[in-house]
């Protein structure tokens, strides 16, 4: 229980760029898996082919660089933080 009062969670919204192809979204997941789970980051994420909506929690370091990194990312565009 206590490691639960420690975990920093973040809903964020996003679209995929008009530039990148549609194929590119489960390469992203197939790292995102290996790297959030050595930085104990868990969550959600729902792709509709166009938009991205995803739930992550975690450690609160890891949770916001990890959300830099998608902010800086050129295949997100029109990041919106949720909660």
């Amino acid at each position: 229980m206590e490691k639960a009062l420690h975990l920093h969670e973040v809903l964020y919204v996003s679209t995929l760029s008009p530039d990148a192809p549609v194929k590119v979204v489960s390469q992203i997941a197939v790292k995102a898996r290996i790297a959030n789970e050595a930085a104990g980051i868990t969550g959600l994420l729902v792709f509709d082919g166009m938009r991205f909506c995803q739930q992550i929690e975690g450690p609160r370091k890891e949770v916001l660089a990890l959300i830099e990194r998608i902010r800086l990312d050129p295949r997100h565009v029109n990041v919106e933080i949720l909660h």
